[in-house]
Protein backbone atom coordinates (compact mmCIF):
# COMPACT_ATOMS: atom_id res chain seq x y z
CA UNK A 1 0.00 0.00 0.00
CA UNK A 2 1.82 2.91 -0.86
CA UNK A 3 -0.48 5.69 -2.34
CA UNK A 4 -1.50 8.47 0.36
CA UNK A 5 -4.05 9.42 -2.14
CA UNK A 6 -7.33 6.90 -2.51
CA UNK A 7 -8.76 9.30 -4.84
CA UNK A 8 -9.38 12.80 -5.90
CA UNK A 9 -13.04 14.19 -7.25
CA UNK A 10 -13.36 17.46 -8.66
CA UNK A 11 -17.23 18.79 -8.72
CA UNK A 12 -18.63 20.56 -10.86
CA UNK A 13 -20.35 22.99 -8.81
CA UNK A 14 -18.74 25.23 -5.73
CA UNK A 15 -19.33 23.38 -2.31
CA UNK A 16 -16.83 22.14 0.71
CA UNK A 17 -13.34 20.80 0.05
CA UNK A 18 -13.86 17.70 2.05
CA UNK A 19 -10.98 15.38 3.19
CA UNK A 20 -11.79 11.84 4.08
CA UNK A 21 -9.04 10.12 6.18
CA UNK A 22 -8.50 6.29 6.64
CA UNK A 23 -6.28 4.40 8.38
CA UNK A 24 -4.42 6.92 10.86
CA UNK A 25 -4.33 4.01 12.32
CA UNK A 26 -3.23 0.69 10.74
CA UNK A 27 -5.05 -2.41 12.35
CA UNK A 28 -8.27 0.02 11.35
CA UNK A 29 -8.69 -0.92 7.55
CA UNK A 30 -12.62 -1.26 7.12
CA UNK A 31 -12.26 2.81 7.22
CA UNK A 32 -9.98 2.46 3.97
CA UNK A 33 -11.77 -0.21 2.00
CA UNK A 34 -15.15 1.70 2.92
CA UNK A 35 -14.06 5.27 1.58
CA UNK A 36 -12.75 3.88 -1.19
CA UNK A 37 -15.88 1.78 -1.98
CA UNK A 38 -18.08 4.71 -1.82
CA UNK A 39 -15.37 7.17 -3.65
CA UNK A 40 -15.73 4.59 -6.76
CA UNK A 41 -19.24 4.51 -6.74
CA UNK A 42 -19.57 8.08 -7.20
CA UNK A 43 -16.78 7.94 -9.92
CA UNK A 44 -18.63 4.77 -11.54
CA UNK A 45 -21.85 6.15 -11.75
CA UNK A 46 -21.06 9.58 -12.20
CA UNK A 47 -22.80 11.21 -9.60
CA UNK A 48 -22.80 15.06 -9.45
CA UNK A 49 -20.34 16.73 -6.36
CA UNK A 50 -20.45 20.09 -5.30
CA UNK A 51 -17.05 20.80 -3.86
CA UNK A 52 -14.06 18.08 -3.89
CA UNK A 53 -13.77 15.09 -2.53
CA UNK A 54 -10.29 14.13 -1.58
CA UNK A 55 -9.85 10.45 0.20
CA UNK A 56 -6.26 9.89 2.56
CA UNK A 57 -4.83 6.68 3.65
CA UNK A 58 -3.29 7.58 6.62
CA UNK A 59 -0.27 5.68 8.58
CA UNK A 60 1.13 3.65 5.20
CA UNK A 61 3.40 1.67 6.92
CA UNK A 62 1.49 0.69 9.80
CA UNK A 63 -1.52 -0.77 7.51
CA UNK A 64 0.95 -2.37 5.59
CA UNK A 65 2.20 -4.20 8.93
CA UNK A 66 -1.69 -4.08 10.19
CA UNK A 67 -0.64 -2.72 13.62
CA UNK A 68 -1.84 0.25 15.41
CA UNK A 69 1.58 2.13 14.84
CA UNK A 70 4.93 1.02 14.28
CA UNK A 71 6.87 3.95 16.81
CA UNK A 72 4.50 6.47 17.81
CA UNK A 73 0.42 6.77 17.44
CA UNK A 74 0.03 9.06 14.11
CA UNK A 75 -2.99 10.45 15.92
CA UNK A 76 -1.05 12.05 19.19
CA UNK A 77 1.68 13.63 17.06
CA UNK A 78 -0.20 16.86 15.39
CA UNK A 79 1.85 19.76 17.37
CA UNK A 80 3.94 22.18 15.26
CA UNK A 81 6.68 20.90 17.27
CA UNK A 82 6.80 17.08 15.12
CA UNK A 83 5.06 18.70 12.03
CA UNK A 84 7.87 20.77 11.86
CA UNK A 85 10.71 19.19 13.68
CA UNK A 86 14.13 18.86 11.42
CA UNK A 87 15.77 16.67 14.02
CA UNK A 88 17.18 13.60 11.70
CA UNK A 89 18.38 11.60 15.18
CA UNK A 90 14.40 11.39 16.36
CA UNK A 91 13.76 8.31 15.47
CA UNK A 92 10.39 7.81 14.69
CA UNK A 93 8.79 6.34 11.81
CA UNK A 94 5.87 8.22 11.68
CA UNK A 95 7.44 11.78 11.62
CA UNK A 96 7.55 10.95 8.00
CA UNK A 97 3.78 9.89 7.80
CA UNK A 98 3.16 12.65 9.58
CA UNK A 99 4.82 15.49 7.49
CA UNK A 100 3.67 13.81 4.25
CA UNK A 101 -0.10 13.52 5.29
CA UNK A 102 -0.06 16.99 6.99
CA UNK A 103 1.39 18.34 3.61
CA UNK A 104 -1.12 16.88 1.56
CA UNK A 105 -4.04 18.33 3.42
CA UNK A 106 -2.30 21.55 3.55
CA UNK A 107 -1.86 21.52 -0.25
CA UNK A 108 -5.55 20.31 -0.35
CA UNK A 109 -7.18 23.13 1.82
CA UNK A 110 -4.57 26.22 0.52
CA UNK A 111 -4.87 28.12 3.89
CA UNK A 112 -8.65 28.20 3.47
CA UNK A 113 -9.37 26.04 6.43
CA UNK A 114 -13.09 27.54 6.67
CA UNK A 115 -14.24 25.61 4.02
CA UNK A 116 -12.25 23.00 4.53
CA UNK A 117 -14.20 19.45 6.08
CA UNK A 118 -11.90 16.92 7.30
CA UNK A 119 -13.50 13.34 8.25
CA UNK A 120 -11.23 10.48 10.34
CA UNK A 121 -12.76 7.33 10.14
CA UNK A 122 -12.09 4.94 12.87
CA UNK A 123 -12.60 1.54 14.57
CA UNK A 124 -12.13 0.24 18.17
CA UNK A 125 -11.16 -2.82 20.25
CA UNK A 126 -13.77 -3.03 22.68
CA UNK A 127 -17.79 -3.84 21.12
CA UNK A 128 -21.21 -1.75 20.91
CA UNK A 129 -21.65 1.87 20.06
CA UNK A 130 -20.25 3.31 17.35
CA UNK A 131 -20.04 7.29 17.73
CA UNK A 132 -18.83 10.93 16.43
CA UNK A 133 -16.10 12.93 18.27
CA UNK A 134 -16.57 16.27 16.47
CA UNK A 135 -13.70 19.09 17.29
CA UNK A 136 -14.13 21.63 20.06
CA UNK A 137 -16.09 23.95 17.70
CA UNK A 138 -19.80 24.62 16.77
CA UNK A 139 -19.42 23.98 13.31
CA UNK A 140 -17.67 20.24 13.58
CA UNK A 141 -20.49 19.75 16.69
CA UNK A 142 -23.38 20.56 14.09
CA UNK A 143 -22.19 17.90 11.17
CA UNK A 144 -21.75 14.95 14.66
CA UNK A 145 -25.44 15.87 15.10
CA UNK A 146 -26.25 15.18 11.45
CA UNK A 147 -25.31 11.25 11.97
CA UNK A 148 -27.79 10.71 14.33
CA UNK A 149 -25.48 8.70 16.37
CA UNK A 150 -24.11 9.31 19.84
CA UNK A 151 -21.27 11.90 19.86
CA UNK A 152 -18.80 12.99 22.59
CA UNK A 153 -17.63 16.92 23.05
CA UNK A 154 -14.77 17.60 24.93
CA UNK A 155 -13.06 15.02 24.54
CA UNK A 156 -10.18 16.61 21.70
CA UNK A 157 -10.09 19.49 24.12
CA UNK A 158 -8.23 16.21 26.06
CA UNK A 159 -6.49 14.87 23.12
CA UNK A 160 -5.05 18.22 21.72
CA UNK A 161 -2.41 16.38 19.40
CA UNK A 162 -5.29 14.69 17.26
CA UNK A 163 -5.82 15.80 13.67
CA UNK A 164 -9.06 16.99 13.72
CA UNK A 165 -8.32 18.93 17.10
CA UNK A 166 -5.36 20.45 14.70
CA UNK A 167 -7.34 21.95 12.04
CA UNK A 168 -10.20 22.50 14.33
CA UNK A 169 -7.89 25.53 15.59
CA UNK A 170 -7.04 26.43 11.83
CA UNK A 171 -10.64 26.81 11.51
CA UNK A 172 -11.76 23.76 9.76
CA UNK A 173 -14.96 21.64 10.69
CA UNK A 174 -13.85 18.48 11.34
CA UNK A 175 -14.85 15.15 13.57
CA UNK A 176 -13.75 11.46 14.08
CA UNK A 177 -16.42 8.84 12.87
CA UNK A 178 -15.68 5.47 14.84
CA UNK A 179 -17.72 3.27 13.06
CA UNK A 180 -17.38 -0.05 15.14
CA UNK A 181 -15.19 -2.88 16.10
CA UNK A 182 -11.81 -3.86 14.35
CA UNK A 183 -12.40 -6.58 11.71
CA UNK A 184 -16.10 -7.03 12.49
CA UNK A 185 -17.98 -7.30 9.19
CA UNK A 186 -20.16 -4.32 9.59
CA UNK A 187 -18.17 -1.75 10.27
CA UNK A 188 -17.16 -0.84 6.82
CA UNK A 189 -20.87 -0.43 5.62
CA UNK A 190 -21.61 1.71 8.99
CA UNK A 191 -18.78 4.16 7.41
CA UNK A 192 -19.87 3.67 4.17
CA UNK A 193 -23.42 5.07 5.56
CA UNK A 194 -22.04 7.65 7.36
CA UNK A 195 -19.80 8.75 4.25
CA UNK A 196 -23.13 9.31 2.35
CA UNK A 197 -24.69 10.72 5.44
CA UNK A 198 -21.78 13.16 5.68
CA UNK A 199 -21.92 14.29 1.76
CA UNK A 200 -25.44 14.71 1.39
CA UNK A 201 -25.75 16.86 5.00
CA UNK A 202 -22.59 18.97 3.37
CA UNK A 203 -24.61 19.44 -0.07
CA UNK A 204 -21.78 17.76 -1.96
CA UNK A 205 -24.41 15.13 -3.06
CA UNK A 206 -27.75 14.79 -3.67
CA UNK A 207 -29.64 12.16 -1.85
CA UNK A 208 -31.53 11.23 -4.36
CA UNK A 209 -28.37 10.13 -6.72
CA UNK A 210 -27.71 7.11 -4.22
CA UNK A 211 -30.11 4.89 -4.64
CA UNK A 212 -29.88 3.05 -1.18
CA UNK A 213 -29.62 6.53 1.03
CA UNK A 214 -32.59 5.69 3.20
CA UNK A 215 -31.45 2.28 3.85
CA UNK A 216 -27.65 3.78 4.90
CA UNK A 217 -30.02 6.13 7.64
CA UNK A 218 -31.54 3.61 8.59
CA UNK A 219 -28.41 1.54 9.04
CA UNK A 220 -27.26 4.04 11.29
CA UNK A 221 -30.18 4.86 13.00
CA UNK A 222 -30.39 1.23 14.06
CA UNK A 223 -26.98 1.06 14.98
CA UNK A 224 -27.02 4.04 17.47
CA UNK A 225 -28.00 3.04 21.19
CA UNK A 226 -31.24 4.02 22.24
CA UNK A 227 -29.68 6.08 24.89
CA UNK A 228 -29.41 9.77 24.58
CA UNK A 229 -27.33 11.42 22.12
CA UNK A 230 -25.57 14.11 23.30
CA UNK A 231 -22.10 13.37 25.98
CA UNK A 232 -19.12 15.22 26.82
CA UNK A 233 -15.97 13.94 28.20
CA UNK A 234 -15.14 13.53 32.15
CA UNK A 235 -12.41 11.06 32.53
CA UNK A 236 -9.53 9.94 30.49
CA UNK A 237 -6.80 7.08 32.04
CA UNK A 238 -3.64 7.87 30.61
CA UNK A 239 -1.18 4.37 30.77
CA UNK A 240 2.10 5.31 32.04
CA UNK A 241 4.66 4.45 29.77
CA UNK A 242 5.65 0.92 30.48
CA UNK A 243 3.31 0.37 32.43
CA UNK A 244 1.53 -2.99 32.38
CA UNK A 245 -2.40 -2.34 31.44
CA UNK A 246 -4.94 -5.09 31.85
CA UNK A 247 -8.62 -3.71 30.68
CA UNK A 248 -11.20 -5.98 32.89
CA UNK A 249 -12.90 -8.23 30.77
CA UNK A 250 -16.87 -7.76 29.38
CA UNK A 251 -16.98 -3.55 28.84
CA UNK A 252 -18.46 -2.51 26.09
CA UNK A 253 -19.07 1.31 24.69
CA UNK A 254 -21.46 3.49 26.46
CA UNK A 255 -21.89 0.74 29.11
CA UNK A 256 -22.75 2.06 32.43
CA UNK A 257 -20.12 2.40 35.59
CA UNK A 258 -20.33 3.78 38.81
CA UNK A 259 -17.92 5.73 41.41
CA UNK A 260 -14.88 3.13 42.69
CA UNK A 261 -16.12 0.63 40.38
CA UNK A 262 -12.22 -1.43 39.40
CA UNK A 263 -12.00 -1.01 35.78
CA UNK A 264 -8.56 -1.95 35.24
CA UNK A 265 -5.23 -3.33 37.00
CA UNK A 266 -2.27 -0.95 36.04
CA UNK A 267 0.84 -2.89 37.18
CA UNK A 268 -1.34 -5.22 38.83
CA UNK A 269 -3.02 -2.18 41.22
CA UNK A 270 -6.80 -1.42 41.03
CA UNK A 271 -7.86 1.72 38.61
CA UNK A 272 -11.35 2.74 40.16
CA UNK A 273 -13.96 4.94 38.32
CA UNK A 274 -13.20 8.13 39.29
CA UNK A 275 -17.12 9.44 39.04
CA UNK A 276 -20.39 7.76 37.36
CA UNK A 277 -20.93 7.35 33.85
CA UNK A 278 -20.56 5.35 31.20
CA UNK A 279 -17.17 4.05 29.43
CA UNK A 280 -16.04 4.36 26.22
CA UNK A 281 -12.88 2.78 24.52
CA UNK A 282 -12.06 0.09 26.76
CA UNK A 283 -8.68 -0.71 25.96
CA UNK A 284 -8.76 -4.50 24.68
CA UNK A 285 -5.30 -4.33 22.29
CA UNK A 286 -1.60 -4.62 23.33
CA UNK A 287 -1.02 -0.84 21.32
CA UNK A 288 -2.63 2.53 22.95
CA UNK A 289 -1.78 5.23 25.34
CA UNK A 290 -5.10 5.39 26.86
CA UNK A 291 -6.66 2.36 29.01
CA UNK A 292 -10.43 3.71 28.82
CA UNK A 293 -12.33 7.19 29.07
CA UNK A 294 -15.41 7.81 31.13
CA UNK A 295 -18.17 10.20 29.57
CA UNK A 296 -21.21 11.45 31.50
CA UNK A 297 -24.92 12.86 29.48
CA UNK A 298 -24.29 16.73 28.39
CA UNK A 299 -26.44 18.82 31.03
Amino acid sequence: MENRIIAKIEGEKKGYEIILISGMHGNEMAGVTGVEKVINFIKKNKISVSGNITALRGNLGALNKDIRYIDMDLNRMWTNEYINNTDKKLNIYELKELKELSSAIDNICLGNFNNCVIIDFHSFSSQSGIFTIPANNQKSIKLAEAFQVQFVEKLTSDLKETAIQYYAFKGATALVFEGGQHYAEETEGNIMAAIYMALNHLKCVDKNDIPEFENHKERLRSKALKLPKHYELSYIHRIKNGNDFKMNQGYINFQEIKKDEILAYENQKPILSECNGRILMPLYQKKGNNGFYVIQEFK
